[in-house]
């Protein structure tokens, strides 16, 4: 039993080491079972207790390596921000370039208020069966972070009414809104 813990502590260790987040996890769930054998193969008559006390020994130190690589991959993948994984739980609004042609100036030159951003924004997400934003604060999140966002206040009236402001300005206020509604709604 204690070279059975000793092989399982080596590859936990191994698996442990490689930063990748499943992986990590397989090999602390090995590192967890070598150091569980070990401990049942220390008190097992007439077995070596060398490989047992080494794959403990191993199993504690090889957990520590493996928490340190999950935590620094933890970081790094935050700190990247998000990586698209598949499919999510509340699926974001598909947000197209509407095919009319870019608009001349809005109706007035002042920014939009937070409330009409919002409700702007919710106006579209409706039209495309979206309603995962519509609790109040979130909606109130979303409006005042469009709001303090740098979208230009042309490219905020234009889409709060659903219109084509050009291609620089859309894909810039498609990001923002992105980061906007991932944000108001993790």
């Amino acid at each position: 039993m204690g070279f059975i813990a000793l092989g399982l502590a080596v590859v936990g260790l191994i698996l442990g080491c490689v930063p990748v987040v499943p992986v990590i996890v397989i090999g602390m769930v090995l590192l967890f079972a070598a150091l569980v054998v070990g401990i049942i193969a220390l008190f097992v008559k007439h077995t070596a207790k060398w490989p047992a006390i080494v794959s403990i020994v191993v199993s504690v130190i090889g957990g520590v390596i493996a928490a340190v690589v999950l935590l620094v991959v933890a970081v790094f993948s935050i700190a990247q921000g998000p990586v698209d994984s598949g499919p999510v739980s509340s699926p974001a609004p598909s947000i197209s370039a509407p095919s009319e042609q870019p608009t001349d100036a809005p109706e007035s030159s002042d920014r939009p208020t937070p409330a009409e951003i919002s409700e702007g924004y919710l106006a579209i997400m409706h039209a495309d069966g979206v309603h995962d934003y519509d609790d109040p604060e979130i909606a109130e999140c979303i409006g005042q972070k469009m709001y303090d966002s740098d979208v230009s206040d042309e490219t905020l009236w234009a889409g709060i009414k659903d219109e084509y402001p050009g291609a620089d300005e859309f894909e810039h206020a498609r990001d923002v809104l992105t980061d906007v509604l991932l944000f108001c709604k993790p």
